[in-house]
């Protein structure tokens, strides 16, 4: 069987307990997605989850869903889903 993305959604509505359960499976998806595609694997040496990530300190939830650690220049990019 092959897998697609809405076969992955599936699996996700199905076992997800919450809207934000959904909402996290699927974000932790992308940050998979953008360290293991051969586009953009290059482009980004590191992914977190906001809630995840080191310099986020005490910060509260601002809306940023991932951050992005580009591979070229050390530099960060909040919300890389939307630079693409």
């Amino acid at each position: 069987m092959t897998t697609t993305i809405h076969s992955l959604l599936e699996e996700f509505r199905q076992a997800a307990t919450s809207k934000r359960d959904m909402g996290d499976k699927f974000e932790r998806l992308f940050a998979n997605y953008l360290v293991t595609d051969p586009l953009y694997k290059d482009k980004f040496s590191d992914v977190w989850l906001w809630t995840e990530w080191p310099g986020r300190g005490k910060q509260p939830d601002t809306g940023i869903d991932l951050v992005a650690k580009e591979r070229s220049t050390g530099d960060y990019c909040a919300n890389p889903m939307q630079v693409l």
